[in-house]
């Protein structure tokens, strides 16, 4: 597998758990949202619409007494609170969905009914009786104990659905913070993956860089993987094995040329050295001794080269020994009418200076 397919793979999983997480929290709100209406609105608007009626059932019971009692405009409170009775029992049958609501919705219509029927019969009645009355006021006890019932059964649907909704509330958190922790295992898995596999990898290529640069040419590359590190790792070492190779292959052909020239100054009599326009000794016959002296002189042989004219041929330099042990003799040696070399002979008997 490359490392690009690797790295895809693994940003793609990050981003799917990203997804998920933002999924999960859309899901989990949308539920959450559902509870909260069902506890904020229906629920709720049930027992308005429930304690709309047991206000009702209070103005009921007053207007009653009032008119019993004579009070001027007693009647009308008692039709008007018959009226607001209608209406808060239409709400709670409106909005009355399970079995136990129903019910409960069907048992305040019957008494809602009775409680008209001696509602009208004392408005009626010429001179309103205490008798009327308590018919009425025993049918408000009926009532109210349908509606406070049903506001039990309000209130334990409350308490439920909160409770569900709790609960709900808690498995969401518990899944996100499932998510998040799988994300963050998952990230610090890609990491050291990734510190493993590419990182450690290209610091080794560095370390391999400053070796080559220090002059190490025998340091390679580990190639175990098939990626684009990997096969730049084996080019890398296939390069620097060509390298040695050459490298090899010239120091061979130096050191035969070398040889050559050592035997083309030996052939030539005497004890000689062949020296570059740089002042370095390439060959010498010359004793060990005689050769520093020689090396020792490698300034003053590249200041003869530059008095050198250019084009010039043959040319014979003596250069005066600095220490008093003898001459050097300095030959210009030429190569198509260009500077090669010098040749070096030692006068070990020329008078000192």
């Amino acid at each position: 597998m490359t490392l690009r397919t690797r790295l895809l793979l693994g940003y793609g999983y990050l981003v799917a758990l990203l997804l998920a997480t933002a999924m999960l929290s859309a899901l989990g709100l949308q539920r959450f949202g559902r509870s909260l209406d069902r506890v904020l609105l229906e629920d709720v608007r049930r027992v308005e619409a429930a304690l709309a009626v047991l206000h009702a059932l209070d103005q009921h019971a007053a207007a009653a007494a009032a008119l019993v009692g004579g009070e001027r405009g007693a009647a009308d409170a008692l039709r008007a609170a018959g009226e607001a009775l209608e209406r808060g029992r239409a709400e709670v049958a409106a909005r009355a969905t399970e079995p136990e609501e129903l019910e409960r919705a069907a048992g305040l219509a019957r008494e809602a009914a009775a409680l008209r029927a001696a509602r009208d019969r004392l408005l009626s009645a010429p001179t309103p009786r205490a008798a009327d009355e308590l018919e009425v006021r025993r049918r408000l006890q009926a009532a109210r104990g349908q509606v406070l019932r049903l506001l039990e059964h309000d209130t334990r649907e409350m308490q439920r659905a909160e409770a569900t909704a709790r609960r709900q509330a808690h498995g969401f958190a518990l899944g996100l913070a499932a998510l998040v922790v799988v994300a963050l295992l998952s990230l610090g898995a890609m990491s050291r993956g990734l510190q493993r596999g590419v990182l450690a990898r290209l610091d080794e290529l560095k370390g391999l860089g400053d070796a080559v640069a220090a002059g190490d040419r025998g340091r390679r590359l580990r190639a175990r993987h098939d990626d684009e590190l990997g096969v730049l790792a084996r080019h890398l070492n296939a390069a620097l094995d060509q390298q040695e190779a050459v490298a090899a292959r010239v120091e061979g052909r130096l050191s035969q040329q070398a040889q050559l020239l050592l035997g083309l100054v030996g052939a030539r009599g005497g004890r000689a050295a062949v020296v570059g326009l740089d002042g370095v000794v390439i060959a010498s016959t010359l004793p060990a001794a005689a050769e520093a002296r020689v090396a020792s002189f490698e300034e003053r042989i590249r200041d003869e080269r530059r008095a050198v004219e250019p084009g010039a041929g043959p040319v014979v330099r003596r250069v005066a020994d600095l220490d008093g042990a003898g001459g050097l003799t300095l030959e210009l040696l030429v190569h198509h009418g260009r500077p090669a070399g010098w040749l070096v002979t030692v006068d070990e008997a020329a008078p000192r200076s």
